[in-house]
């Protein structure tokens, strides 16, 4: 008896397993709007489906294994660089148009992934250890200039700043005088 029912059982889930499965077909009504159904008529037309895809799910072991924070000692180790400006001088004081050239030092060399990165007011100017940086943009007064080092993983390793100042030449300095046009002849 047992088998019996056992036997009637998988024959009623395959038969609905195969009802389940069943033809697609794509009709256009009266007003042009196309409609899909599982219901055949005179104008429908069947529609052939692509096979479903099948992804196949993860044992719990592969889950913990995929999301566990375990990484090759290699890649957790952080190597700890010392910065310094080269230049600018800190707190060196800049005049309009000249531009800033900024030289980093660096040590240990990058490695692992590592880049250096120069901001100037928060904003990259560079991916290397030098730079300029025009003035002619730059308001007067003080502006940051920082240098820092990224790990692969995006983290701040190491960072270094410091202050220039940008001054615009007075319209009654000497130097803006000499270089103004000579009055035209009347």
């Amino acid at each position: 008896m047992l088998k019996e029912s056992i036997i009637l059982t998988t024959a009623l889930l395959l038969l609905t397993t195969a009802t389940a499965q069943a033809a697609i077909y794509k009709t256009t009504d009266a007003r042009g709007n196309v409609v899909y159904t599982d219901a055949p008529s005179k104008e429908a037309v069947p529609v052939n489906l692509p096979p479903l895809s099948i992804v196949p799910s993860l044992s719990s072991e592969q889950i913990a294994q995929a999301n566990s924070p375990a990484q090759p000692a290699a890649n957790n180790r952080v190597t700890r660089y010392q910065l310094s400006f080269a230049q600018p001088l800190a707190e060196q004081t800049v005049r309009k148009p000249d531009p800033v050239a900024v030289n980093v030092s660096l040590s240990p060399e990058l490695a692992n992934g590592d880049n250096l990165t120069i901001l100037l007011d928060g904003v990259v100017i560079g991916n290397s250890a030098s730079a300029s940086v025009s003035t002619e943009a730059l308001d007067r007064g003080a502006h940051q200039v920082s240098a820092r080092v990224m790990n692969a993983a995006g983290k701040i390793v190491s960072e270094a700043s410091t202050t220039i100042y940008v001054q615009q030449n007075s319209t009654n300095s000497p130097v803006s005088r000499a270089n103004r046009p000579a009055p035209a002849a009347r």
